[in-house]
């Protein structure tokens, strides 16, 4: 069987992002890893918690498993002795199962990008994509998924799954919330989809407060004040009575009284609702909803909630809004345990 263990399933993200290991910590300088994984000699569950997806023995049998330097985990049909062993985490009759369908977590043996979940195939394994784990990646805690969605299959394996699809305020359908694989803007509910230094295109952060549709951890982080279920851990930005600031639209029509429907300099496609015009740029430390809104250009989140116009830059391990905020030439603003920070992307 998998893992079978169930209570590390906890439907919720943790939003704080404080727990597990980030870029820079010294286990992950020893597993030569990115961001979003454990390194050498941290405690494991699933191979797919490891930077080096080895979740091997500590010691004697029993005394429980942290992540090693090697050996990396079996594919479908190598031997093992329990989940943990696979890259699946589902030991049958002394083999590695296969994955289910529709596509290989990281570790499998791949002939292409396509078989893979995190669409990267490298010298013939999936590779483990950094920050947040994709729809279909095995996870240990909902905090590991993207979608902050860790559900058991049959077998009692997490597997990260999308939220239901959502309409956003601009009238277009989106289940992939930021961190996930995407094809074109219009796939993500942060409406942004960019290209990362790895080669792969996921769902990015628009800046500033988050829209309809998009996963929250308080009122504060939505644009329309409004996140239900943040008391379980994350929740949804909900709509309120009109197109708040910051809004995904089409036109005028879906913002507020008085508000316009206008283009954002990044991503280029991208409209958003904006309040009625300020006399100027509004200076650091006020209050904002937008990084057009600052003269800084930046829109972070403030030291007592909400957000406000910020000029310098975010390095990295730090709280963001968008890849603009971060200082580092190869950084983004990435998922990492539930909580949106700067982090360098491995190229």
């Amino acid at each position: 069987m998998g893992t079978g263990d169930a209570s590390g399933i906890d439907g919720a993200g943790d939003s704080s992002g404080d727990s597990g290991s980030f870029e820079g910590d010294s286990g992950h300088a020893d597993a030569g890893g990115g961001v979003g994984c454990e390194g050498t000699s941290a405690p494991c569950s699933v191979a797919g918690q490891c930077c080096s997806l080895a979740c091997v023995n500590q010691g004697a049998e029993g005394q429980g498993r942290v992540c090693g330097r090697a050996p990396e985990c079996q594919p479908a049909g190598g031997p093992c002795q329990t989940g943990a062993d696979c890259c699946a985490d589902f030991c049958m009759g002394g083999k590695c199962a296969p994955p289910p369908p529709p596509c290989k977590p990281a570790g499998e043996t791949c002939g292409g990008n396509g078989e893979c979940c995190g669409q990267t195939c490298t010298a013939g394994r999936c590779a483990l994509l950094e920050a947040c784990r994709v729809q279909g990646e095995i996870c240990a805690s909902s905090a590991d998924c993207c979608s902050s969605q860790c559900a058991l299959d049959a077998h009692s394996v997490g597997h990260c799954v999308a939220l239901p699809m959502c309409v956003a305020n601009d009238h277009m359908p989106c289940t992939r919330q930021v961190g996930e694989i995407c094809g074109g803007n219009g796939d993500c509910c942060s409406g942004d989809c960019a290209m990362l230094a790895g080669g792969v295109r996921r769902c990015a952060p628009a800046g500033g407060c988050r829209g309809q549709c998009e996963i929250c951890a308080s009122n504060a982080d939505c644009c329309s004040g409004s996140c239900t279920g943040a008391g379980e851990g994350f929740g949804v930005c909900q709509p309120a009575a009109c197109g708040a600031d910051g809004e995904l639209c089409m036109g005028n029509a879906d913002c507020c009284t008085g508000f316009t429907c206008g283009g954002m300099p990044m991503p280029p496609s991208a409209h958003r609702c904006q309040a009625p015009g300020d006399a100027a740029c509004r200076s650091d430390g006020t209050a904002c909803s937008l990084p057009a809104e600052c003269c800084g250009g930046r829109c972070l989140p403030g030291s007592s909630g909400g957000f406000a116009c910020a000029s310098a830059c975010v390095a990295d391990g730090n709280a963001c809004t968008s890849d603009a905020d971060c200082c580092g030439p190869g950084s983004a603003c990435m998922v990492v345990y539930g909580a949106l920070r700067c982090a360098h992307v491995t190229p």
